[in-house]
């Protein structure tokens, strides 16, 4: 071989060896402060997305400790926030429900909690509540309830309406087209606070200037329009309001459903939770005074706060009542609110 050919051909191999190194080096990427903070910020990313994928979650089991800041139901810690609502009155031992997301670290910030009643006592009811009796035998913890709300959750299990949890069972019969944000009238027993095993449920779907009602906690209050569970209730100069209205109180509300899904109020009721532990008696009205009925055998007291809802039926002797208020010394009932109905 020449020189001259020699030359070119170490040349040539000098090149390749070039471009095999500088590829690799390229390959590999500069190792500067860069390259960190590049790591750091598609780390951040998904993160980011990680967060926004984190579904709610729900979890039942026992309450095992109950602080300010957490709550432990079952093997689960729940941060406590003030944003965080617990339906009813939550202590130890006790069964309970509830929605939370995790956040980046994995710990479980609470939503919403909800009083169940044991898995065993609640299967136990449902035979019974099949039945033709209004209460189960020799069960005192209940009572009948009936009352019309806005579908906030559906669950194979349980329906959340107004803020209640109503547990739905193969027996509850169900009239109409479940969906979120229908009106459903239920009817059943109360187990716990907040908490109603459902017997009959009545779905139907509001349209405008349809008459409503509904019962929730007041979230806000305006001269013109209240928040009333997530309920928009504008009011007018015709609105007849009974009681103090204040954030935190009960309002149940009747009135005139709106295009825009707003509620024109016409009768508004206050009640505030200190004021008493609410009873609810329910039977034929046997007799009619200016100042007492009598349901069911009970003396109902009636005052200027009492609101008689006759829109189903006039108020009558025979007509069936649902009366909702304060037990008196000697028995009788003063009465919040009485709704009436046609006897079946």
């Amino acid at each position: 071989m020449s020189p001259s050919r020699l030359g070119r051909y170490l040349s040539m191999m000098l090149l390749s060896l070039a471009v095999v190194v500088l590829g690799g080096l390229a390959r590999q990427g500069p190792v500067s402060a860069d390259s960190t903070s590049e790591a750091v910020r598609v780390g951040s990313l998904q993160e980011g997305v990680s967060a926004m994928r984190r579904p709610v979650v729900k979890i039942t089991g026992w309450i095992k400790d109950i602080a300010p800041a957490h709550l432990l139901i079952g093997e689960h810690t729940l941060l406590m926030e003030p944003a965080s609502r617990v339906a009813g009155d939550a202590k130890l031992g006790l069964y309970a429900m509830a929605t939370a997301k995790a956040d980046e670290r994995g710990q479980l910030h609470a939503q919403a909690v909800y009083l169940l009643p044991p898995p065993r006592r609640w299967q136990d009811l449902v035979p019974l509540w099949a039945g033709d009796s209004a209460q189960p035998p020799g069960d005192t913890s209940g009572y009948p309830i009936e009352f019309r709300g806005i579908i906030a959750e559906l669950d194979p299990r349980y329906w959340l309406v107004d803020g209640r949890m109503v547990l739905i069972t193969d027996r509850t019969l169900i009239e109409g087209q479940p969906q979120l944000d229908a009106l459903a009238e239920v009817k059943g027993m109360q187990l716990f606070q907040d908490t109603v095993l459902a017997r009959s449920i009545k779905v139907s779907v509001p349209t405008a200037y349809a008459e409503v009602e509904f019962e929730g906690t007041i979230e806000s209050v305006a001269e013109s329009a209240w928040m009333v569970e997530g309920n928009l209730v504008r009011i007018s100069p015709g609105t007849v309001i009974e009681g103090t209205p204040a954030v935190g109180a009960v309002a149940e509300v009747q009135g005139v459903l709106q295009p825009d899904e707003t509620v024109l109020a016409q009768r508004i009721i206050v009640t505030h939770p200190g004021m008493g532990l609410m009873s609810e008696l329910e039977g034929l009205v046997e007799s009619i005074e200016p100042m007492q009925w009598v349901v069911a055998g009970t003396p109902v007291l009636i005052d200027s706060g009492t609101f008689i809802d006759d829109s189903r039926a006039p108020a009558e002797v025979g007509m069936w009542a649902l009366v909702r208020g304060l037990p008196e010394p000697g028995g009788s009932l003063l009465a919040v609110r009485i709704r009436l109905a046609r006897p079946d």
